[in-house]
């Protein structure tokens, strides 16, 4: 039993809805039914952790569809050295993009590398686009009219022209296993890693799957994918700075005679877990001599509303800062930069250690897990900080073997020699897996509550332990999950809903339902 054991069975009323939900797929005769209600059933295994990390059903029922349709064109020729990545889309923040971004970037200029979209994009791309024009690539959006049977094959023949194909979809994005899913397509097909903690589709079509982390029991043990390769996260051209921390501590209007903290991230990522979280941490580390400013969180929520009235104005939640319109100012102006937690962000590491701060993180990834910044638990979290703060010797000490192991595992050299590795590795022809008799992995442990608290801000609030899954699965499937709730509860509510087709909002007053508004 692990630490969040008292929350397993939160999970297990998410893990029977599913199941259920999955006996459900077999009662509908139409195919067309029967699609929208898988892609409905990997909306709610990501939103709602199962304990189950893959679905062989749903996977077995989507590679057979992807053997069902069929392209005419069959013997076009690819492109030597070429690379065709997959996004479900592109967004101006999301880590799905940086790494594209970087990876193309950080590419020779005999690959060709382009980019193809599945669904329509919200942001113009500029530094993707340059990087793709540089890389002689093409930057394609697929129409966002057509059908998932239509996209698919657009993709599968797209693909053809290409050598390699590189998925970087979303995690209940079928799309990609539509088009790949059939030796039909003769394409060797990798899978980038994104979210390895969450539920995701697309092991019955990766000939390769790409992990961030080294040794990924999540992939190994409850994926049992054994076809893996260690990647890695590309990195930008890493250029050490020695900033003068006065003068931006000036500039930002920041205490020059107190230490500074620094901590960037999404802010679901210090969604606290019953009493453990990053508040507490904080509340042991900051003193009247020291301020901590977090970039992601802001002061709209509760809870950093909270820490700052508790903390005197110590503990500040800033809100987004722009990567380019202070972001980097804020980390060196820090003293030490600490990882968010309990779920880290292993991207801010590196820029902090590039502004010239020590960081502490407890992520496992090589260049922070081979270092001085890595911590095993709560305690040593605290300490190191602390000894970062108050010891000069200390910190120059942890800064340099960051980043030491950053040059030996992030660097743009390093990147490339994994890339090179890969390519000698990686299957020539591709192969689609038989996941009918798989049976999958579905133990419930702390990683699956700690990707609840992630992704469903209910997930604590829960009054009952054992929700009635008949009651929750007709609620499902008549309206979907429930995203979003705004106005004063039990005075004006509204409750937006969201399945694979539409979103539906319902606004309440005093508890009864006044209205309904459907979107497609």
């Amino acid at each position: 039993m692990g630490n969040y054991a008292q929350y397993y069975p939160y999970v297990k009323s998410n893990q029977k809805i599913f199941e259920a939900l999955l006996q459900k797929l077999d009662e509908i005769e139409n195919i067309d039914g029967k699609i929208n209600l898988a892609c409905f059933f990997f909306f709610f295994a990501t939103k709602h952790n199962t304990g189950y990390f893959t679905s062989s059903v749903l996977e077995t029922f989507f590679t057979d569809y992807a053997k069902s349709i069929d392209i005419e064109e069959k013997d076009i020729a690819y492109v030597p050295n070429s690379f065709l990545h997959v996004m479900t889309q592109g967004s101006l923040r999301g880590g799905h993009t940086r790494v594209v971004e970087r990876w193309i970037d950080n590419a020779p200029k005999t690959q060709k590398h382009s980019v193809v979209f599945i669904k329509k994009l919200k942001y113009d791309l500029s530094d993707l686009k340059k990087n793709i024009k540089n890389k002689n690539g093409e930057y394609i959006c697929l129409d966002k009219g057509q059908s998932l049977e239509e996209k698919a094959l657009e993709l599968r023949r797209l693909g053809l022209s290409y050598q390699y194909i590189v998925c970087h979809t979303d995690m209940d994005d079928p799309t990609a296993t539509v088009a790949f899913g059939t030796e039909k397509f003769t394409r060797p097909v990798a899978f980038y890693n994104h979210a390895s903690h969450m539920f995701w589709i697309g092991k019955s079509i990766a000939d390769m799957v790409l992990d961030i982390v080294n040794q990924d029991d999540i992939t190994k043990i409850k994926r049992n994918i054994k076809n893996t390769y260690f990647l890695g996260i590309p990195s930008k051209e890493i250029i050490y700075k020695t900033p003068n921390k006065e003068d931006i501590r000036k500039k930002l209007n920041l205490p020059i005679d107190k230490k500074i903290i620094v901590s960037a991230a999404s802010s679901f990522k210090y969604h606290p877990i019953g009493k453990i979280g990053m508040i507490p941490l904080l509340e042991k580390i900051v003193d009247e001599n020291t301020y901590c400013y977090l970039i992601g969180p802001s002061l709209k929520e509760k809870i950093w509303r909270d820490a700052y009235k508790k903390s005197n104005g110590h503990i500040v939640a800033l809100g987004y800062i722009n990567f380019n319109a202070g972001f980097l100012d804020y980390l060196a102006a820090a003293d030490v930069c600490l990882d968010s937690y309990p779920c880290g962000s292993a991207t801010v590491m590196v820029d902090a250690i590039s502004q010239a701060t020590p960081c502490v993180s407890t992520l496992p990834f090589d260049y922070i897990k081979s270092s001085m910044a890595f911590c095993k638990s709560e305690n040593e979290y605290i300490e190191k900080s602390l000894k970062i703060l108050h010891d000069n010797k200390y910190a120059k000490q942890v800064l340099e073997d960051l980043r030491m192991n950053l040059n030996k595992y992030q660097s743009i050299s390093a990147w490339q020699k994994q890339m090179k590795q890969l390519l000698k590795v990686m299957p020539k022809t591709h192969h689609v897996q038989d996941l009918s008799n798989e049976k999958d992995y579905h133990q419930i442990d702390d990683s699956a509550v700690i990707c609840n608290v992630m992704t469903d801000k209910k997930f604590m609030k829960r009054k009952t332990k054992n929700l009635s899954p008949k009651i929750e699965i007709e609620n499902l499937l008549s309206l979907g999950v429930l995203v979003k709730k705004s106005g004063v509860p039990f005075v004006f509510e509204i409750l937006k809903y969201q399945n694979y087709q539409c979103v539906t909002k319902i606004f309440k007053l005093f508890g009864i339902k006044l209205a309904f508004q459907i979107k497609k």
